[in-house]
């Protein structure tokens, strides 16, 4: 084939690539508008069906149809939906003394929830009156602590509201945050659970929201290794600071 030859197939053959899909996908169409504007017939429309909540009409002496008359209609009567928590109790948030702490006990007060989803008020605020406190210890060092409030910033993840019904408010971001403190503690009690923790929890973090994660837990870290923060009592635990040990020792 000559060169003036293979030029004039190269020509045609774009040309064929070009308007090919159009032939492909334009002459199937073309056909089943022909096919349906001739074949299809008009469908008679359904005569009109009474309204559901009135009755068949009735003859009148004049041989014309009414319906019967009828009471007017009204709004069926509201049932709020019945509460799941039916304790008296009223919601109050938790008063922690934490003495130079104090500021980090009401900084913990800021991822409370309403406890609306609980089965019991009194039962909801003694938990957080427990987060507050292991917030405290939290950043005091204390690992048990720190596992705690972890799990409690996790799990609400699945709740419809996002735990705010509950006793602590849902927080991936925090959670990661404290997942990597936790594994970089050096604690005698960090496990691989711990690692893998960390690595599933920060997972679920965009790009953006795990920088932010990374920068909370550098700050958490700074304030533990200040060793300004000082373990507090936590009652729900049974754990008292004055024992002179950590709340995992303390617990065996």
């Amino acid at each position: 084939m000559s060169k003036k030859q293979t030029s004039e197939f190269i020509r045609k053959f774009s040309a064929m690539m070009i308007v090919a899909p159009f032939v492909v996908i334009g002459a199937p169409l073309l056909l089943a508008i022909f096919f349906l504007s001739e074949h299809a017939k008009p469908v008679a429309a359904a005569p009109p069906q009474p309204l559901p909540f009135l009755p068949p009409p009735q003859a009148t002496s004049q041989g014309a149809p009414r319906h019967a008359e009828t009471q007017p209609l009204s709004d069926p009567p509201s049932v709020a939906p019945e509460p799941q928590n039916k304790d008296t109790v009223e919601y109050s948030p938790p008063i922690v003394n934490a003495g130079k702490a104090q500021k980090y006990a009401e900084e913990a007060k800021a991822f409370l929830g309403r406890c609306y989803t609980w089965g019991g008020m009194k039962g909801c605020m003694q938990h957080q009156d427990r987060f507050v406190r292991q917030y405290v210890n939290a950043l005091a060092g204390d690992y048990k602590a720190q596992n705690d409030i972890l799990f409690d910033f996790i799990a609400g993840r699945h709740d419809p509201d996002g735990g705010r019904g509950g006793a602590v408010v849902s927080n991936m971001l925090q959670a990661c945050a404290w997942s990597a403190v936790i594994a970089a503690s050096g604690s005698p009690y960090v496990t691989q659970n711990d690692l893998s923790t960390m690595v599933l929890y920060c997972s679920y973090l965009r790009p953006i929201d795990l920088a932010a994660a990374k920068e909370r837990a550098r700050v958490i870290a700074t304030i533990i290794a200040s060793r300004r923060v000082h373990p507090i009592a936590v009652p729900q635990i049974e754990y008292d600071p004055r024992s002179g040990l950590d709340e995992q020792s303390a617990d065996k």
